[in-house]
């Protein structure tokens, strides 16, 4: 059985839709996003859908919309459900039990029709209520800053040992940016972003964030001790008979010269900022 939710529409969102009707040859589909919250589905905008790259700008995926042409409900809906069956298997919907589906109708130019659809792929149903709201998402900015980050790695000839190398360095990196211990710094105007977690404050965050970069460097002409091994722990005639060998501790060491290279990789940072959100 299909479950009805009440749905708010940004104006902003309606405007888009209908303009695009105006021109559309051909149905137009795409997803919505916005935020699920416990009273209501709110849609703040829309985007095409490019080959199931998703960009929500810190946003939930709450449904899909069709520009259409001259297709009647039924079918506006046939055209939706693949779209809105590959969002609900690759788990990027932001609600477990429904979804919005918006659309036009060049019968009527003027007007943008709204329903909730289970994710049990019942028919579509009337909301409880829609509401256009003209300031809905204005709370939240949507920031992305652009960087760059370095990525050191070992040189070598071989290109399977290389593509380790370089796997290695990766994996290093990986773990430098996760989200629970990464703060960002803007430059210029000494912000951070960080994500919001009640249980950690920004300090934990620059505690748990060093990466080592303060150890002592190894020059690259020294002789590095790589393994330590004591062969035998134990003395006396029966240890040597033991073993057949001297009771001699042996240090393996390497002379090696490390050749590095780093490469830059581009940093990009999306992220939303509410008005109720910790700065």
């Amino acid at each position: 059985m299909s479950v009805s939710y009440d749905v708010v529409l940004s104006q902003a969102l309606c405007q888009r839709l209908l303009q695009q009707q105006k021109t559309a040859k051909e149905p137009m589909l795409g997803y919505l996003f916005g935020r699920v919250t416990s009273s209501a589905i709110q849609c703040v905008g829309c985007a095409l859908d490019n080959e199931g790259v998703l960009l929500s700008f810190g946003y939930d995926l709450v449904g899909v919309f069709c520009v259409s042409c001259s297709q009647p409900e039924a079918q506006v809906y046939q055209l939706c459900q693949p779209l809105l069956l590959k969002y609900q298997e690759a788990g990027k919907l932001g609600s477990a039990e429904s979804a919005v589906l918006v659309y036009t109708s060049a019968a009527n130019p003027t007007a943008v029709f709204t329903r909730t659809v289970s994710l049990e792929m019942e028919p579509p149903c009337e909301p409880r209520s829609v509401s256009v709201l003209r300031d809905l998402g204005q709370g939240t900015v949507t920031l992305r800053a652009r960087a760059s980050l370095l990525l050191p790695f070992e040189m070598n000839s071989d290109p399977k040992y290389l593509r380790e190398n370089v796997e290695v360095a990766c994996k290093r990196l990986k773990e430098r940016l996760q989200p629970e211990v990464l703060a960002l710094k803007l430059e210029g105007c000494g912000s951070l972003l960080r994500r919001c977690s009640p249980e950690s404050t920004l300090q934990d965050l620059v505690d748990q964030s060093g990466d080592g970069g303060g150890r002592r460097r190894r020059s690259k002409e020294a002789q590095d001790v790589l393994n330590l091994a004591v062969l035998v722990q134990s003395t006396g005639d029966a240890a040597v008979e033991s073993c057949g060998l001297s009771c001699t501790p042996v240090i393996h060491y390497q002379r090696k010269v490390f050749r590095s290279a780093s490469v830059v990789l581009p940093l990009d940072v999306v992220c939303a900022v509410g008005l109720d959100e910790p700065p």
